[in-house]
Protein backbone atom coordinates (compact mmCIF):
# COMPACT_ATOMS: atom_id res chain seq x y z
CA UNK A 1 0.00 0.00 0.00
CA UNK A 2 0.83 3.86 -0.40
CA UNK A 3 2.79 4.75 2.79
CA UNK A 4 1.37 8.21 4.00
CA UNK A 5 -2.07 9.73 4.04
CA UNK A 6 -4.00 10.71 1.38
CA UNK A 7 -3.48 14.46 0.87
CA UNK A 8 -6.47 15.35 -0.31
CA UNK A 9 -5.96 16.95 -3.53
CA UNK A 10 -2.59 16.21 -3.77
CA UNK A 11 -3.40 12.66 -3.32
CA UNK A 12 -1.66 10.73 -6.06
CA UNK A 13 -2.16 6.73 -4.64
CA UNK A 14 -3.85 5.46 -7.97
CA UNK A 15 -0.99 6.76 -9.95
CA UNK A 16 1.18 5.00 -7.70
CA UNK A 17 -0.86 1.65 -7.97
CA UNK A 18 -0.76 2.29 -12.25
CA UNK A 19 3.16 2.92 -12.10
CA UNK A 20 3.57 -0.32 -9.16
CA UNK A 21 1.25 -2.30 -11.48
CA UNK A 22 2.77 -1.34 -15.15
CA UNK A 23 5.92 -2.18 -16.46
CA UNK A 24 9.18 -0.70 -17.14
CA UNK A 25 8.53 -1.29 -20.85
CA UNK A 26 4.97 -0.63 -20.60
CA UNK A 27 5.41 2.80 -19.38
CA UNK A 28 8.38 4.02 -21.61
CA UNK A 29 6.63 2.89 -24.87
CA UNK A 30 3.60 4.76 -23.89
CA UNK A 31 6.33 8.00 -23.16
CA UNK A 32 7.20 7.37 -26.85
CA UNK A 33 3.97 6.84 -28.15
CA UNK A 34 3.37 10.39 -26.58
CA UNK A 35 6.24 11.71 -27.78
CA UNK A 36 6.22 10.59 -31.48
CA UNK A 37 2.54 11.82 -31.47
CA UNK A 38 4.17 15.42 -30.05
CA UNK A 39 6.84 14.93 -33.13
CA UNK A 40 10.81 14.40 -32.95
CA UNK A 41 11.68 15.63 -29.08
CA UNK A 42 14.37 17.93 -28.23
CA UNK A 43 16.52 17.47 -25.25
CA UNK A 44 14.84 20.33 -23.27
CA UNK A 45 11.26 18.76 -24.63
CA UNK A 46 11.82 15.38 -23.98
CA UNK A 47 12.76 16.64 -20.14
CA UNK A 48 9.29 18.66 -20.52
CA UNK A 49 7.49 15.09 -22.21
CA UNK A 50 8.67 12.99 -19.78
CA UNK A 51 7.00 15.56 -16.40
CA UNK A 52 3.94 15.89 -18.72
CA UNK A 53 3.44 12.46 -18.19
CA UNK A 54 3.99 11.87 -14.52
CA UNK A 55 1.50 14.55 -13.92
CA UNK A 56 -0.82 13.42 -15.96
CA UNK A 57 -0.63 9.56 -14.93
CA UNK A 58 -1.57 11.59 -11.50
CA UNK A 59 1.60 12.10 -9.95
CA UNK A 60 1.33 15.34 -7.59
CA UNK A 61 4.64 15.78 -5.99
CA UNK A 62 7.49 13.65 -7.45
CA UNK A 63 9.78 14.55 -5.04
CA UNK A 64 7.14 13.57 -2.07
CA UNK A 65 6.66 10.65 -3.76
CA UNK A 66 10.72 9.68 -3.54
CA UNK A 67 10.80 10.34 0.04
CA UNK A 68 8.12 7.96 1.02
CA UNK A 69 8.77 5.56 -1.60
CA UNK A 70 12.07 5.48 -3.03
CA UNK A 71 11.49 2.21 -4.49
CA UNK A 72 8.96 3.59 -7.13
CA UNK A 73 11.28 6.71 -7.56
CA UNK A 74 14.02 4.07 -9.05
CA UNK A 75 11.34 2.66 -11.28
CA UNK A 76 9.99 5.95 -12.75
CA UNK A 77 13.81 6.52 -13.27
CA UNK A 78 14.70 3.10 -14.96
CA UNK A 79 11.17 4.03 -17.25
CA UNK A 80 13.15 7.81 -18.05
CA UNK A 81 16.50 6.33 -18.82
CA UNK A 82 14.93 3.36 -21.31
CA UNK A 83 13.02 6.31 -23.15
CA UNK A 84 16.13 7.85 -23.23
CA UNK A 85 17.90 5.14 -24.78
CA UNK A 86 15.40 4.52 -26.88
CA UNK A 87 15.34 8.36 -27.97
CA UNK A 88 18.91 7.74 -28.47
CA UNK A 89 19.09 4.87 -30.49
CA UNK A 90 16.27 6.07 -32.72
CA UNK A 91 18.30 9.13 -33.88
CA UNK A 92 21.34 6.80 -34.79
CA UNK A 93 19.37 5.20 -37.46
Amino acid sequence: MVKGPCRGKMCDFWARVKIRKRSIDGLANDILQVMHERGAPSTSGTEQTLADFWHKLGVKNRSRLCDEEPDLCNKMRKVEDVVRAQLVTSKQC
